[in-house]
């Protein structure tokens, strides 16, 4: 059981902003302690990409980088590491006191549209915005956007249910941006997505896009679509040529205190507590390791904790990895500190 030592008053305030390395391995870190504790329904899961030479990069999540001579790994396999390595053969119970979450409160998803081509040029027939409970309609007409436009601004809307629907041709895929804050901050529906195969409903927070569904869709080029948009709260679903696709609700996202899970390892009889903090500050708690029938514990514990924007380099390929420590204490009990923007994780025996 872990219990909190004093209440918490700031939370870290969602998906981590674009650049910041660890603070996105954290939230990894966080996700994969969901598929452990879940894992009467995770079947297999798999880190992609797995390697790139750093003189040919596509992109930057890749496991591990090289050169004709050298190798690093990046924050993320240390991370899968620490998971390979301590994963336990029987999950245990674990639970929380004094922990709780604040509550959230479900905005209706509002704010800017705009069009924009997937990367080709698109055209847009017969635009129209129509407010679901009113029957209020404005309509924009047609747009013919070239690849080098990145996109036309339509409207900037309050209303809570809202449909938007055009006829839309397109060269490569098209996609409609709602509720718009800002270029960080914004829903998006991509048809013809990834080679022109992916349609998609994503949300982006402060930089950082999450895919909330997605389906196969073969899009073809100078073929005229009819597509349909509605938002209701926080329920989106979209139609193509009056076939429902996808749906979705976008829940607001919700830092909790700590995440966290346990497992016992048979083969030596350790207890492994794996323990995530994505907040701003470090959080005390009370750590009651119940059913340890010996009344000291000792073990290792691994710490991984970095500047958020911190990376690994071949001048400095472990500037973001664990820190290897003893851990003793002379009870089943024990305070423990952990650092802001942290994984912690313990491996420990009764002794």
């Amino acid at each position: 059981m872990i219990t909190s030592a004093r209440r918490i008053r700031r939370f870290f305030s969602g998906s981590t902003p674009a650049g910041e390395t660890h603070g996105i391995i954290l939230v990894e870190a966080s996700f994969m302690l969901g598929l452990e504790r879940n894992a009467k329904a995770v079947g297999l899961a798999c880190y992609a990409p797995m390697l790139a030479n750093v003189d040919y990069v596509n992109w930057k999540p890749d496991m591990l980088w090289f050169d004709n001579h050298r190798i690093y790994g990046s924050p993320d396999y240390y991370v899968q590491k620490l998971f390979m390595n301590h994963q336990g053969s029987r999950r245990l119970e674990i639970y929380t006191e004094g922990l709780e979450a604040p509550g959230i409160k479900e905005e209706p998803i509002c704010g800017g549209i705009r069009l924009q081509g997937y990367h080709s040029e698109v055209i847009f027939r017969d635009v129209v915005l129509e407010n679901s409970k009113t029957g209020e309609k404005v309509s924009f007409g047609d747009y013919h956007l070239k690849k080098e436009e990145a996109s036309v601004w339509l409207a900037d809307t309050e209303w809570k249910d809202y449909i938007i629907s055009c006829r839309a041709e397109e060269l490569d895929g098209f996609q409609i941006f709602f509720g718009w804050q800002d270029e960080d901050n914004n829903n998006s529906w991509t048809v013809g997505g990834w080679q022109n195969y992916d349609l998609l409903l994503s949300r982006r927070i402060r930089g950082c896009c999450s895919d909330l569904t997605q389906s196969l869709i073969r899009v073809s080029k100078g073929q005229e679509y009819l597509l349909k948009l509605q938002v209701s709260g926080r329920t989106v679903r979209v139609w193509v040529d009056g076939r429902l696709c996808a749906g979705t609700e976008d829940k607001p996202v919700m830092t909790e205190p700590l995440y966290y899970g346990a497992s016992r390892d048979e083969a030596d009889q350790t207890v492994i507590l794996k323990v995530v903090n994505l907040q701003e500050q470090g959080v005390s708690a009370h750590i009651i390791m119940k059913g340890m029938c010996g009344s000291r514990l000792q073990g290792t514990v691994y710490t991984m904790q970095a500047d958020l924007a911190a990376e690994n380099d071949f001048a400095e390929p472990e500037r973001v990895a664990p820190q290897e420590a003893v851990f003793y204490k002379e009870n089943d009990s024990f305070m423990y500190e952990f650092p802001k923007f942290s994984l912690t994780v313990f491996r420990l025996k009764e002794i």
